[in-house]
């Protein structure tokens, strides 16, 4: 487990950024009645005039903008299930020793 997924997570992510952050820029354009400047102006009109600009003036590369950070969710993502399961194993084993029935079921019920 702790090869498979994080590998399927990182290739469900590889494969749906370009989709987020195509969305996202959709999201953050102005509307029609709030352009201000040239800066302000409607870039895209639609999902897949945003992927044709994209890829047209930024190259295919702009499409995982931000794919960096977005990954060390997958890496923070599985340091928690392994402390988890670390921690878990040992308050097992605490439990095992003779001596030390203070603790309870009630008291490692998260397991």
């Amino acid at each position: 487990y702790y090869f498979y997924g994080p590998s399927f997570f990182f290739c469900v992510r590889f494969a749906l950024h370009p989709f987020t952050l195509v969305k996202t820029r959709l999201q953050m354009q102005k509307t029609p009645g709030e352009t201000v400047g040239e800066l302000d102006k409607i870039k895209y009109r639609g999902t897949i005039d945003a992927f044709r600009k994209i890829l047209r003036h930024e190259g295919a590369t702009a499409l995982y903008k931000g794919f960096g950070i977005s990954t060390i969710g997958i890496i923070s993502g599985q340091l928690y299930i392994t402390t988890y399961e670390l921690l878990r194993m040992r308050l097992m084993a605490l439990k095992s020793i003779p001596g030390l029935d203070q603790l309870g079921d009630d008291k490692i019920s998260f397991m």
